[in-house]
């Protein structure tokens, strides 16, 4: 992997801010912050103050109208969610607040993965129909479902849809009521909020519109958090306001449930971060709907059980245990095939478990960079698969390119799911790999960005805690990486299970104290290196806590040996 060190803060940038650090500077230099502005709602985020009025989205307006109709009258209302944590989240959100609203007749759909496949399904609007008449409101799924929108308003079902994933070539499925701030004339002020984003909104404007002033929309912020982390949704403008509150809140939660999974997570209130949030809370709930059933999920958030908790949150770390071991055992196999002479992997097995083919796709994508498109169990001569790509290459966009051989497309330009008859599975392809084809071979380099070179002077508590301003972290805001110059290793070995993980002790050259290193899944640098040698390292500076003591460590992206002449 190459590096690259991003330019360094020029004297102009310096002069404009004497106010801060250095450090901050630079950080604030590399994201490209340019007004007081812009670094005031950054460092400083303010709910009140940065928060934007739900009303200006399109669609609210007649969406809070006709549920509170149908609160008012008691009609059965059926939410409509996807099995990922956002699609989870999102239907707790707006239960939650129906609920609080005097809404009594409130069900949850949410669909099995495997055998019903994501958004809106004709069988199941079919099931709903035949208990009457229903208002179904869907929360992060439906935008592109067309045909069971027509299907659902047939049988005399009402729809309204909210939604954030991309509008297919400008056309919206003929329901009367959609929320979705990727609408072509939606004049909202940020449409990068994940599903329980919006959601949120409408629960928000419900609310507003219900006189409800007693804070109940802030205790669903942990709900917004979770889901934001979890589906990769950039940590900038309102999203970075919702996720900074809502961790505040998840931190306090009074949800019993999460409670637990936090508990059996081994993590730790009130210090709970997005960091975990994406690598220890969403994997172990997105593995219900990735190996059972999404529901599992679902109730244990719910739950005002402490029997109930325990028993799913331990249930949902076990299944996560397995979907390590099934995604690893897929990639293995996909790793022997690939051909890195072409620009795109598109690879599956019927016999492949579709809930865990996304972490799949998103492993390769990120070790290969190129874009990834799985495939696995194909029911009735229908295929399923999901793609994983990075900013050069539009998902959608290329499926939008072979749209004829496909039954169903939709997502995110990084993240999207697909369906297409087995018959044209050669056809879809040669189709896509063309697509890809398109991409600038310089793009298909990796590169590590660094933010700023130090040496041991800044290798600091003060630095730490400045940078730490910089949370939380995530898509578009990572942890910032650092650069540090022939350390020399002084221990060295493998750790972890299964001995993945490369623990090193380093020395700065004019500091004789040692820094302990952790550098996750570099099994295959052990025998490159040995004590004695002299490395460059590129890494994030984190915390070690225990005991009420704390240590600064470096936790190792990349390492490369000094070569010395």
């Amino acid at each position: 992997m190459q590096w690259r060190i991003l330019p360094k803060i020029t004297a102009d940038f310096i002069e404009r801010f004497p106010q801060y650090p250095l450090p901050i500077l630079q950080l604030l230099y590399n994201r490209e912050f340019k007004t007081q502005e812009q670094i005031d709602e950054f460092l400083s985020p303010d709910f009140e103050g940065d928060i934007h009025d739900p009303f200006l989205m399109k669609g609210i307006k007649e969406a809070v109208v006709r549920i509170i109709k149908a609160i008012l009258e008691q009609e059965r209302i059926i939410i409509y969610g996807d099995y990922d944590v956002d699609g989870v989240c999102s239907s707790l959100i707006l239960k939650s607040t129906l609920q609080k609203l005097g809404a009594q007749s409130v069900e949850i759909y949410i669909p099995d993965r495997h055998k019903e496949g994501y958004g809106l399904n004709t069988k199941i609007l079919k099931e709903i129909g035949k208990k009457g008449p229903a208002l179904i409101i869907t929360v992060d799924c439906g935008i592109s479902n067309f045909d069971e929108v027509d299907f659902a308003q047939k049988l005399g079902l009402e729809i309204i849809i909210t939604d954030h994933h991309q509008v297919l070539e400008g056309r919206l499925p003929d329901a009367k009521i959609i929320i979705n701030p990727h609408q072509e004339d939606d004049n909202y002020p940020f449409s990068d909020l994940a599903g329980a984003g919006v959601a949120y909104k409408l629960a928000q404007a419900l609310l507003i519109d219900f006189k409800v002033i007693d804070g109940f929309d802030k205790w669903l912020l942990d709900l917004v958090a979770l889901a934001t982390v979890a589906d990769g949704m950039p940590l900038l403008g309102e999203n970075r306001t919702l996720v900074k509150y809502g961790l505040i809140v998840l931190n306090k939660t009074r949800r019993i449930g999460l409670l637990e999974l936090v508990r059996q997570s081994r993590l730790l209130l009130p210090i709970v971060n997005s960091t975990d949030i994406a690598f220890a809370l969403a994997p172990r709930l997105n593995a219900a709907g990735r190996m059972e059933h999404a529901n599992m999920a679902f109730e244990l958030l719910a739950t005002e059980s402490f029997e109930e908790a325990k028993f799913l949150a331990e249930r949902l770390c076990q299944l996560n245990s397995e979907r390590q071991v099934v995604v690893d055992k897929i990639i293995k196999t996909i790793e022997k095939k690939i051909d890195l002479g072409k620009k795109l992997i598109f690879e599956g097995d019927k016999k492949w478990l579709i809930g865990v083919l996304g972490i799949v796709a998103g492993k390769l994508c990120d070790k290969y960079r190129r874009p990834t498109m799985v495939f696995g169990q194909a029911e009735e001569g229908e295929i399923k698969g999901t793609g994983r790509s990075f900013e050069v290459f539009n998902l959608v966009e290329a499926m939008t390119n072979c749209s004829d051989l496909f039954l169903k497309f939709g997502g995110h330009p990084c993240a999207a799911g697909f369906s297409f008859k087995e018959e044209n599975l050669e056809k879809v392809r040669n189709c896509l790999i063309e697509q890809a084809e398109k991409i600038k071979d310089d793009d298909l380099e990796k590169f590590l960005d660094i933010d700023l070179e130090i040496n041991s002077v800044d290798f600091n508590w003060q630095v730490y805690d400045q940078i730490k301003i910089f949370a939380p972290f995530g898509r578009e805001n990572r942890e910032p990486i650092f650069l540090a110059r022939n350390l020399k290793i002084d221990e060295l070995k493998m750790v972890g299970n299964g001995n993945k993980h490369l623990k090193m002790n380093l020395c700065f050259m004019d500091l004789d104290k040692k820094i302990k290193t952790i550098c996750f899944n570099f099994s295959q640098e052990f025998d490159k290196l040995k004590i004695g040698d002299r490395v460059d390292v590129a890494f994030e500076m984190i915390a070690n806590e225990w005991n009420g003591f704390r240590e600064l460590e470096m936790k190792i992206i990349d390492v490369k040996k000094v070569i010395e002449l």
